[in-house]
């Protein structure tokens, strides 16, 4: 049995903590991934987010370092499977490489200009001295110089999987956990199934819930979120309520577990509202849990989108 490796998940987080720290950019980890891409950043201006994103492919390891071409630039070598997903991907598209006994990271945008076919697939030249760095920061903003209606469906766009997910009758969940002492957020999305297991007792027959089996489908953090309004930002589509399925399993939290906790540090709005929503207290992360379903924008987004995809026509009276 091989031995776990860990390498790519210590690039995905080297990344994240980079674009999160240097660039206060919001990056978005993606599970359950697509072809692909493994992360969506969100850039923002003077710390606010405004909607233009990235889509990142990242490769950890030497090995990606190894194939390189006279002037000692990297070769990235690709399928055309992923060539084509990249060039068609609603987003603008990164290739991050990362080294990690060297801690050095540098990127490539995938254009038509500078993906070279070689044979049955593709290269790409990915300079080594193109840091991912925040002196890079201006060349990365270059490339979405989008209007402010092509960012917004982009988001859309980018999270049309969560939005088919719950159209089909899918239940997905938000968790939201605030570390008190840095003001961050960890926003995670959740799909859960839930399974159902009929039991014969003697009297009747009767439905006993089991807990959900969960799979993370996206994880990012952020300093952006200080009042539950500001989750409308980053899912306009949603319709975001308690999660009271979830809750069901856990007893109702008297105001006294905070009793030696801080009162400076509790939250910064109204402690009153906390008893009946944070269901976890541990080394000073306050966790809560909501349910998401489509609002009226996310509905009509679902027409919209098969009719962009090319699976839908629109029906016009006559």
């Amino acid at each position: 049995m091989p031995r776990f490796d860990n390498t790519e998940r210590i690039g995905v987080t080297t990344v994240e903590g980079i674009f999160l720290r240097d660039f206060n950019w919001i990056p978005r980890t993606i599970f359950q991934s697509d072809v692909g891409i493994d992360m969506i950043v969100e850039l923002t201006d003077a710390g606010v987010p405004n909607g233009r994103m990235i889509g990142v492919q990242i490769k950890s390891g030497e090995s990606y370092f190894a194939d390189k071409d006279s002037t000692g630039n990297v070769i990235f070598r690709c399928s055309d499977v992923h060539v084509n997903y990249w060039i068609n991907y609603a987003l603008p598209v990164i290739v991050v490489l990362h080294h990690v006994s060297q801690n050095h990271t540098i990127w490539e945008q995938v254009t038509s200009l500078t993906i070279v076919k070689t044979g049955k697939n593709y290269k790409l030249v990915v300079p080594m001295s193109n840091t991912l760095s925040v002196d890079k920061r201006r060349m990365l903003e270059n490339i979405v110089p989008l209007a402010p209606a092509i960012n917004r469906l982009q988001r859309f766009i980018f999270d049309s999987r969560i939005i088919r997910k719950l159209q089909q009758g899918g239940e997905i969940s938000l968790e939201w956990a605030y570390t008190v002492s840095t003001k961050m957020s960890i926003i995670r999305i959740l799909e859960a199934t839930y399974i159902e297991l009929e039991e014969e007792n003697a009297l009747n027959d009767y439905i006993m819930d089991m807990p959900p089996f969960e799979g993370e489908m996206m994880r990012f953090t952020t300093s952006k979120i200080k009042t539950f309004n500001d989750f409308y930002h980053f899912y306009p589509w949603a319709v975001i309520a308690l999660d009271t399925r979830f809750y069901a399993d856990f007893p109702s939290f008297e105001e006294d577990i905070f009793s030696d906790y801080p009162v400076d540090k509790k939250y910064e709005w109204d402690v009153d509202d906390l008893p009946g929503t944070v269901y976890s207290l541990e080394a000073g992360i306050i966790k809560r849990r909501y349910s998401l379903s489509l609002n009226h924008i996310g509905k009509i987004f679902i027409d919209f989108f098969d009719f962009l995809d090319g699976t839908k026509q629109l029906e016009i009276p006559f």
